[in-house]
């Protein structure tokens, strides 16, 4: 039995004029199931703020790290 076909999509920064959350609606609304988040030196939050703002704005779809790189940031 052939299980359904999924899309995941990879977003660095919300999309223009959007909110992180008001971002991860329009990615599950367009059918995408999963969005990964990197984690680089960029402006606004890490990825880890972002997957929760994610997880907390949609019903369906899945937040995940493509990698998280513990020197980036230091733990204190």
């Amino acid at each position: 039995m052939a299980h359904p076909f999924r899309f995941a999509c990879e977003i660095h920064a919300p999309f223009e004029g959007r909110s992180w959350p008001d971002t991860f609606r329009e990615i599950e609304q367009l059918g995408y199931a999963t969005a990964f988040l990197p984690d680089h030196f960029h402006e606004g939050p890490g990825p880890l703020a972002a997957m929760a703002a994610g997880a907390t704005a949609t019903s369906t779809l899945i937040v995940g790290s493509l990698v998280l790189d513990c020197d980036f940031r230091h733990p204190a």
